[in-house]
């Protein structure tokens, strides 16, 4: 009677250790601490496979309102955080956006992207704001943790993200064209790879296809640029009564161009003169 009580006891007790079994303890070790090390009470909603030898682990704490975590076979990748408020961000990106024309606007979502293979964290913030007779529209901004504007858009708070990984083969590339370039963030754009980078104090944006050929890459000039000669003979001649308020450099491929927009006009108009167009040098 005695032993068959202990075997029911050990039974028990088995049983108990089962039911405590935390969500990742099936998964390699190394990888179960390296997230108890990065995110510190974080509560676990979900774990799943991902990728064939990668997991997905979905979680929320105190900043977050949700997380999702992407570990690949060689370890942490990815982490997209939904941030709860406008206090969760970095001071630094805090003080960013109250200086900007936007400090009072009605803030909708906030996401932070943190890579494996960058090493800057990439926030996006969207809200409502008037743009010229639109009252609302929804305005996209794109900030690292130091508060550096990169990159303004407007278009609406998406469904959904691509998750898709960044591909190190555009990194090379990148710094072979751009010497020294500091990567910023990276966005997949409608199937595009879309990156940020400084280099030599500018702030650019390059593009790959969907097929990871390089499609354009284009920053803004300063107003007082002087323009070439040819280009302002060929504007006074094509477009006499156009002005502009911005100047952007356009590199492809094919050909490089300007753009100017009258940021002054109902839809900002714009005109992109490519080199073959004034250039017949």
């Amino acid at each position: 009677m005695m032993k068959r009580f202990e075997f029911l006891w050990i039974m028990l007790l088995c049983l108990n250790a089962c039911e405590q079994e935390g969500p990742l303890d099936k998964y390699d070790v190394s990888l179960r601490q390296d997230f108890e090390q990065r995110y510190r009470g974080a509560s676990i909603i979900s774990v799943s496979d991902w990728d064939g030898s990668g997991l997905y682990v979905k979680f929320s704490d105190e900043q977050r309102k949700e997380a999702e975590v992407f570990y690949m076979h060689n370890g942490w990748n990815l982490c997209i955080s939904y941030l709860k408020d406008f206090t969760c961000l970095p001071e630094k990106v805090q003080e960013s956006f109250l200086h900007s024309p936007y400090a009072d606007a009605k803030i909708e979502a906030i996401t932070s992207w943190e890579r494996a293979e960058l090493s800057h964290t990439l926030y996006r913030i969207f809200f409502k704001y008037q743009w010229k007779d639109v009252e609302n529209m929804t305005y996209e901004v794109l900030m690292d943790e130091e508060g550096v504007w990169l990159h303004t858009y407007n278009r609406d708070l998406p469904n959904n993200y691509w998750y898709q990984a960044v591909q190190p083969g555009e990194l090379d590339f990148i710094q072979k064209r751009y010497p020294g370039s500091d990567v910023r963030g990276y966005i997949n754009d409608g199937g595009y790879n879309v990156y940020f980078f400084i280099q030599d104090g500018v702030i650019k944006q390059i593009s790959f296809s969907p097929v990871n050929c390089w499609y354009e890459t284009r920053y803004e000039l300063p107003f007082d640029t002087s323009l070439p000669d040819l280009l302002v003979e060929w504007l006074e001649r094509v477009h006499p009564d156009f002005s502009y308020t911005k100047i952007f450099y356009v590199e492809s491929p094919e050909e490089n161009a300007y753009e100017l927009i009258n940021e002054n006009t109902p839809n900002n108009e714009g005109i992109i003169v490519r080199e073959s167009l004034w250039n017949h040098e």
